[in-house]
Formats: C-alpha cells, structure tokens, sequence
C-alpha cells in the first residue's frame, strides 16, 4: 500500500494542472485496470486531486519567490529608490521655496 500511496503521490505531481474531472476519469481507469474498489479508486482521485493543488500552491510560491528577489537585485530596483529620494528632496525644496515666497 506504501508503494501505491508513493506512486499515487508523484502522479499527483504529474497531474498538478489536470481538472478535477479528469483526474477522476484517470483514478476509475486506474482503478479497474489494479482491480481496487470504486470507493478506493475515489479516495485515489481526491488525494491526487489534493496533491495536484498543493503541487500547484507551492511551485506559485516559488516563483513568486524567486521573480522578486530577482527583482530586488535588479539596477532598475535601486536607481528606482534613487530617484524616489531624489523626487522627494525635490518636493521639499518646492515646498520650502512656495513658504519662503508666502512670507515675503
């Protein structure tokens, strides 16, 4: 059963962008094919369906990961902050200049 759940697992893997449907179409020709009962060939099907989203969830996450990191170490990224402080200094010195002009 081990061995099963093992292949039943990296199938999953291998299902992760297969409908919900047709993963239940593969677990019920997998199931008459092994022999095994409907209701197990049901829980086969879930548990791939399962894993598949998981599978899916965490490959997402990765990539999410990684593109901003690769982001991050970009010389886009930090001439962007360069020129955010450099706005904002500019912005205050407007604005001291428009109050030094108001007082006179």
């Amino acid at each position: 059963m081990k061995e099963f759940a093992e292949k039943g697992f990296y199938a999953g893997l291998g299902l992760a962008a297969l409908t919900k449907d047709k993963i239940e179409e593969l677990a019920k020709d997998f199931a008459a094919r092994a022999k095994i009962s409907e209701e197990q060939g049901r829980k086969l099907a879930d548990y791939l369906h399962e894993e598949g989203k998981k599978a899916r969830e965490g490959l997402g996450k990765t990539v999410d990961g990684m593109v901003q990191n690769a982001i991050k170490r970009m010389p886009c990224e930090k001439k962007l902050e360069a020129l955010e402080a450099r706005v904002a200094a500019l912005e205050a010195a407007l604005a001291a200049k428009k109050s030094e002009g108001k007082t006179e």
